[in-house]
């Protein structure tokens, strides 16, 4: 037998040290790579949230070139507040109502009372008006009413001058006929309108719209002058303007929700009381400085969909420095028409 004979022929396929340095290799691009998409696709998010803010903003402000003023943004027309906030929030929408549509015939008689006609026309929408809030407010005035067959489909609203909710004529089908409307100053994708329940075929809560992907709504404040302080202020005074409380706006209302709170923001931190410590925040005498003093805020949760978090302690608030952000963080990663990307990032 010679010596090639007695060669044992070579084994095909790695060794198991090299299968680990392949597999080591792997690992460490994929560490490397994911991280980097995950972040690209999360610019591309916040980017998509931030042009949509900017094209509610411009929307907005041709609404007001339009019709002589911003939308009122519901806050405080809720039957859970007292009747020195209530009545002039209700009063305010219903001075907006008349003003956008010059023809409107409301009822003579109390505030309360032409609100309660009001909510009936609203009712033949399937929306309680006890539901419109700073969350759902952009869909109200800038998309107009749902179509009354059914569906998430906005078709602003009527065009009939005396009426603008009149829903037209039931075909008894299922349909209406819904005549000439006036059409919407934004178009929100259908598909990401929230508050219908596509199995009851009923609105759960009036239109809200939000970013995609995301279970928060564009929540919209507007600015206000104070009947107390005579400021701008996104917020009210109870009392008179020494002695009461100011309460800045908050969304939801519900006080006993701490975990997922909106506020508007300052621009300027509140400065010290006589004892070098900060005032607070609902104190009248506090002349305080808003981000958008004199227009509005649009607000996004970010990619975290937390808006952030109720301090006990008081309300919490950003500074264009970036103090005043809740200590967990979730307030880092908003978006807002004054930011230039996340709140952490840059104001304009």
């Amino acid at each position: 037998m010679d010596a090639y004979s007695e060669r044992k022929p070579r084994r095909g396929g790695f060794t198991l040290v090299e299968i680990l340095v392949v597999i080591t290799i792997i690992g460490i691009l994929a560490g490397l790579i994911i991280p980097a998409v995950v972040a690209a696709r999360n610019n591309a998010r916040r980017a998509l949230i931030v042009t949509e803010i900017g094209q509610l903003d411009m929307a907005l402000k041709e609404y007001k070139n339009q019709h002589g003023d911003y939308p009122p943004d519901f806050y405080g027309t809720q039957e859970l507040y007292p009747d020195p906030i209530k009545i002039p929030a209700r009063a305010a929408v219903l001075r907006h109502l008349r003003k956008r549509f010059p023809r409107l015939v409301i009822p003579s008689g109390t505030v309360d009372e032409q609100w309660a006609l009001l909510a009936d026309e609203l009712a033949l929408y399937g929306m309680p008006i006890g539901m419109l809030t700073p969350g759902n407010a952009l869909v109200f005035w800038l998309g107009g009413l749902p179509e009354m067959s059914g569906g998430t489909k906005l078709v602003g609203f009527s065009a009939n001058p005396r009426n603008p909710f009149d829903p037209g004529a039931d075909n008894g089908d299922g349909t209406w006929n819904r005549g000439p409307r006036v059409q919407p100053l934004y178009t929100f994708p259908e598909e990401r309108i929230g508050g219908y329940d596509q199995d009851t075929g009923q609105w759960q809560e009036p239109p809200w719209f939000g970013p995609k992907g995301l279970e928060t709504a564009y929540i919209y404040f507007k600015a206000r002058v104070d009947s107390t302080t005579g400021r701008p202020e996104y917020g009210h005074t109870i009392g008179d303007a020494q002695s009461g409380t100011f309460e800045p706006y908050r969304f939801p209302f519900d006080l006993t929700v701490v975990e997922n709170v909106c506020r508007p923001y300052l621009d300027a931190p509140v400065p010290a009381d006589a004892n070098g410590g900060p005032m607070l925040l609902q104190d009248p005498t506090l002349v305080r400085t808003w981000k958008e003093a004199k227009t509005f805020q649009i607000i996004s949760a970010g990619l975290n969909d937390v808006f952030g978090r109720e301090l006990l302690s008081g309300p919490f608030r950003c500074t264009a420095n970036g103090a005043g952000f809740c200590p967990d963080g979730d307030e880092h990663d908003n978006i807002t028409n004054f930011s230039q990307g996340k709140l952490e990032d840059k104001f304009k």
